[in-house]
């Protein structure tokens, strides 16, 4: 009898010894896999030299090296937070709006942005005066907003910055607030000028790759085909500018020498039947309604074609290619995209750039090669390669 309880305290003392070995393990195996995981914040703190604001490490001057690549775009950094987030300004602009546009375009851009990357953005809502501001007031309600006067006059150096090139005209959170330059003016809101969104990663954002140059951005996720990716189709390039429902496009290119009144016939007939890619094209809604500094005029009006042109409040990108029609008048003027907008004669000729929809069922063939996306109709793919 003796013999059998020895066993089996034995046995048990074995059973306890192993499962405390697994536990063990499996803590160590934990650790192992986590211990080399790199926080971004703590990565861009470690390697670089910022300026630090009671634990806010905030990007000062001509910096060239606080560049983030997230959701296809490239991104500054303002600053990492207090509590590990990062405060990011997209790197240009991505539209020119008037002031009481902004949040209904950033809803948008908020619905073709990956969320699950990001923290609601605090910005500061002091208002402004004798060329001080503080951070007494803050909000902390959306992902998207423009950037702080606060944060802007933090990113000055001796009168530098990173953030605004020469005579640049943006848009600023406070009140009827814009950059002039290196300096901060007052203008009507009504004025179109640059929209660059601001947006905050999380605090536990890991690094991957890249040393923060514009080369070698900091890489925090993969690439896929979202806004801003280029897409080819036969021997045309677009950019996509919208993925909530469908794949909207718009042209890398502009048309020249079309009057306003023709553009949407000329592009829906003659210059349709010229793609020959034109079966893959989905119905676009281009709102057509004049302007006149209301919200609710761009959608009383719309028409349905094939091929389209941008509206005011579509996400534009490549802001190399300038100078083309949008479909909305201002009282008898055609409203041009410039920088600065134009208010052009509805009589004169001008260049036209063009967007299309296409169904997302398309991405099954969609071949990604250096950094645009090629369309290869599944078998003949090789064939078209």
């Amino acid at each position: 009898m003796k013999k059998k309880k020895d066993f089996i305290f034995t046995l048990l003392c074995i059973v306890l010894i192993i499962i405390i070995i697994l536990i063990v393990f499996n803590i160590f195996k934990i650790y192992n896999s986590t211990k080399n995981i790199n926080l971004l914040s703590e990565y861009i703190i470690k390697n670089n030299e910022l300026y630090n604001d009671n634990n806010t490490y905030i990007c000062k001057g001509n910096v060239t090296n606080n560049y983030v690549k997230f959701n296809n775009l490239t991104w500054r950094i303002i600053k990492i937070n207090n509590d590990s987030s990062i405060t990011l300004i997209l790197d240009d602009y991505i539209n020119m709006l008037p002031k009481n546009l902004v949040n209904t375009f950033f809803k948008n851009l908020e619905n073709n942005l990956d969320t699950n990357y990001l923290t609601k953005t605090k910005v500061c809502i002091d208002t402004y005066t004798n060329n001080e501001i503080t951070c007494n007031k803050t909000n902390k309600d959306n992902y998207i907003t423009l950037l702080s006067v606060y944060d802007y006059i933090n990113s000055l150096d001796d009168e530098k910055t990173f953030i605004t090139k020469d005579n640049e005209i943006m848009w600023l959170y406070n009140n009827l607030n814009h950059t002039n330059g290196n300096n901060i003016s007052t203008s009507n809101e009504n004025n179109f000028y640059e929209i660059r969104p601001v947006v905050t990663l999380k605090p536990d954002t890991t690094y991957k790759s890249g040393n923060g140059n514009i080369n070698s951005p900091y890489i925090i996720n993969e690439d896929t085909l979202s806004i801003g990716s280029k897409v080819k189709l036969g021997n045309d390039t677009y950019i996509v500018y919208d993925l909530k429902d469908n794949i909207k496009l718009m042209s890398t290119k502009t048309l020249n020498n079309l009057l306003i009144e023709n553009v949407l016939d000329y592009l829906n007939n003659e210059f349709f039947e010229k793609l020959d890619y034109k079966d893959l094209l989905q119905d676009t809604t281009i709102y057509t309604k004049d302007y006149n500094n209301k919200e609710n005029d761009l959608t009383k009006e719309k028409t349905i074609k094939k091929i389209g042109i941008p509206n005011i409040l579509d996400i534009k990108f490549d802001n190399e290619v300038t100078n083309y029609y949008l479909p909305n008048k201002i009282n008898t003027f055609a409203l041009i995209y410039n920088n600065p907008i134009i208010y052009g004669d509805t009589k004169k000729e001008h260049e036209t750039r063009y967007t299309i929809t296409l169904s997302k069922d398309i991405i099954k063939n969609l071949i990604k090669e250096n950094d645009t996306y090629i369309y290869g109709d599944g078998a003949k793919w090789k064939e078209i390669k």
